[in-house]
């Protein structure tokens, strides 16, 4: 109120940001199959925090660590875990460790495993067991010690990363690294009730039904209701992580699994810097200058969750 309607909201990330009207800029990734609006933003992956400066910091702080193993390639390999869409238990988790293991012998390197906060138990312990000989495994615990996720990104030569982590898909395409997708099976099950529901919603409001003239004619009934509450944010569609995958392999950044990977490293995909770009062209801020030259008293404020 005191800023007199100079006030600008920008929101972060696929949750909350279904109902763009709200904020004067949304920025969602693609995948996340969100209502188009003028105010939104579309990226192709989650903004990651991963760039220049953050590689080096972690270059430097584990550099001891990852080059007292002096086997080349170094192969990364971040695990995430089981989700409604995805399974990842002890038998997916042994699959995964012949795979990698498989890998690392065609390649002759290494491998530098970390889990993270979704693997669970039982599938990390079943992982650890299964890789054998010198391969190096960095369980994640809450209670443990940290494990050198970023010094992988940092400082291995190639990395491998389940596919139902858009977050880790991100951070490993922001660095120079050749990427390996590997694919978790589906849920028993799909999408569930609830997700068949609201993708039977956004399929009838985003239907177009034509007169006898052959032209559109307006949205009547349960389409005019859903079209209004996908609009409204009431209804948001589920995450299509193979449509992702596709259009990550399709360009050519990220790799298939199974496939002798080419480890030639290319430009990192990093898409921080274009929404940063565009907070300041809403602010009126031009690259370089401080927030608080805009003239009079207006307020930028971000919401949103970070990349984990």
């Amino acid at each position: 109120e005191r800023a007199q309607g100079r006030t600008r909201l920008v929101h972060l990330g696929r949750k909350g940001g279904a109902a763009a009207r709200l904020f004067d800029l949304v920025v969602t990734p693609a995948h996340a199959r969100l209502w188009p609006h003028p105010h939104r933003f579309e990226t192709l992956l989650p903004l990651s925090r991963v760039d220049d400066a953050e590689l080096a910091r972690a270059a430097d702080r584990f550099k001891d660590t990852l080059e007292a193993d002096p086997v080349t390639p170094r192969i990364g390999v971040l695990v995430g875990g089981e989700t409604s869409k995805f399974r990842f238990g002890v038998a997916e988790a042994r699959r995964l460790a012949v795979d990698l293991e498989a890998l690392s012998e065609r390649l002759g390197g290494r491998l530098w495993v970390t889990t993270s906060p979704r693997t669970g138990a039982g599938p990390s312990e079943a992982l650890g067991r299964e890789l054998g000989g010198p391969s190096h495994f960095f369980p994640w615990s809450s209670e443990g010690p940290e494990t050198p996720y970023l010094g992988l990104l940092a400082l291995c030569d190639l990395l491998v990363v389940t596919g139902e982590s858009e977050s880790m898909l991100a951070e490993a395409c922001a660095t120079d690294l050749p990427v390996l997708l590997y694919p978790l099976p589906a849920a028993r099950g799909g999408v569930g009730l609830g997700g068949r529901l609201v993708d039977g919603l956004l399929a009838r409001a985003s239907a177009e039904r034509s007169n006898e003239r052959g032209t559109a004619r307006p949205q009547r009934g349960l389409a005019r209701w859903a079209a209004r509450w996908v609009d409204e944010g009431f209804v948001r569609p589920t995450r299509d992580l193979p449509r992702l995958h596709r259009e990550l392999i399709e360009s050519g950044r990220v790799q298939p699994f199974g496939d002798l990977p080419d480890l030639e490293r290319q430009a990192p995909h990093r898409e921080a810097p274009e929404v940063a770009a565009r907070v300041r062209r809403l602010m009126g801020v031009e690259a370089g200058d401080a927030v608080d030259a805009v003239d009079g008293p207006a307020v930028g404020s971000v919401a949103g969750a970070g990349p984990r």
